[in-house]
C-alpha cells in the first residue's frame, strides 16, 4: 500500500514522477506552446529591428495624441500641448528626420494655412519631408498655394509643374496630377505664359480625360485659343 503521508525525502520522488507523467502525457501540446512562444519572439524581434525603429516608433507614441487633437480640429491643442502630451512643435523639435516629424509639419501647415499665416504655414511645408512621393505631391500642391497666396506666381508655376511630373508616378495619379496640372495652368496665366497654361491644359485632357478638372479644363483651353 501507497504511503499516504509521505516523508520529505519521498516527497520528491512523488512530485517528480507526477511531474514527469504529465509531461510525458503532453509533450507535443508543449512543443507547440514554445513553438509558438520562439515564433513570436523572433517575429518581435524582426519587426522591432527591421520594421518599426526605436526612433520611429518613439516618435509615432508621442505623436498620437496631437494627430488626435489635429484629426478633431482641436488645433489649439495640436499645435500648443494640452500640457501632458507632446505638441505638433514638439514632435518636429524632438523627433526630426522620422516620418511622424514630417507629418506634424504638414498638419501644422495646414492648421496655419487655414489660420491665413501663409508664410509660416509655407515654413512648416517645407520641413515635411518624407521618403514618400505621394506625401511629397500632396505637400508640394499646398507650397504652392502658399507661394500663391504670398505672390509668388514663378515659384507656384515651378512647384505644381513639378508636382504634376512627381504625381503622375503615384498611386493618386489619377487625381492628383490632373489637379497640379490645373493649378499649374491657372497660375500660368496669371503670368501671362499662355503656351505653358495651354500645355498643362491638354495634358489634362489627354492624359486624365475623366479627371474632375477636365470639363473646367476643356473650357479653359477653348478660351485660351480665342484669346
Amino acid at each position: 500500500m501507497a504511503d499516504q503521508n509521505p516523508t520529505p525525502e519521498n516527497a520528491n520522488v512523488v512530485y517528480g514522477s507526477r511531474t514527469e507523467e504529465f509531461i510525458n502525457e503532453n509533450r507535443k501540446r508543449f512543443v507547440y506552446v514554445i513553438g509558438a512562444v520562439i515564433a513570436l519572439i523572433v517575429l518581435s524581434i524582426g519587426y522591432d529591428e527591421f520594421i518599426v525603429k526605436p526612433a520611429e516608433a518613439e516618435a509615432n507614441a508621442d505623436m498620437w495624441r496631437a494627430e488626435q487633437y489635429f484629426m478633431s480640429d482641436s488645433t489649439d491643442w495640436a499645435m500648443n500641448g494640452d500640457g501632458l502630451a507632446p505638441s505638433l512643435q514638439d514632435i518636429m523639435d524632438e523627433h526630426a528626420g522620422t516620418s511622424a516629424a514630417a507629418r506634424a509639419a504638414y498638419e501644422t501647415g495646414l492648421i496655419l494655412r487655414s489660420q491665413g499665416d501663409f508664410t509660416a504655414a509655407l515654413d512648416a511645408f517645407n520641413s515635411a519631408e518624407m521618403d514618400s512621393e505621394l506625401f511629397s505631391v500632396i505637400v508640394d500642391l499646398n507650397r504652392g498655394d502658399c507661394m500663391v497666396e504670398l505672390g509668388d506666381h514663378s515659384g507656384a508655376l515651378s512647384v505644381f509643374s513639378a508636382a504634376a511630373r512627381s504625381a503622375s508616378g503615384t498611386t493618386g495619379a489619377d487625381y492628383l496630377a490632373p489637379m497640379a496640372l490645373w493649378k499649374a495652368a491657372t497660375v500660368a496665366i496669371e503670368l501671362g505664359d499662355i503656351d505653358a497654361a495651354a500645355s498643362s491644359l491638354n495634358s489634362i485632357l489627354e492624359d486624365y480625360p475623366t479627371s474632375p478638372q477636365n470639363g473646367a479644363a476643356t473650357g479653359l483651353a477653348a478660351s485660351l485659343g480665342n484669346s
